[in-house]
């Protein structure tokens, strides 16, 4: 995963598993991203990011140890 908000973080972004951009990016960046967060980087973006993946993580986790889906 590899987060960015600018035109020098395009490459990062295209080439990480998971690219994010932030909600204030230039349009052609939030276009190559997986994943536009609904903050700006002055508004904790990386926090919203983290949040976001560690619950989809730990979702995956709890589902595959117990048959159960979490919503």
């Amino acid at each position: 995963m590899a987060a960015g908000n600018y035109y020098n973080d395009l490459e990062l972004i295209r080439g990480a598993g998971v690219g994010v951009a932030v909600r204030n990016a230039p349009e052609e960046v939030r276009a190559q991203a997986d994943y536009v967060t609904a903050r700006t980087h002055l508004e904790d973006a990386v926090a919203e990011i983290v949040e976001k993946f560690i619950r989809i993580i730990s979702c995956r986790f709890h589902c595959l140890h117990t048959g159960i889906l979490l919503t």
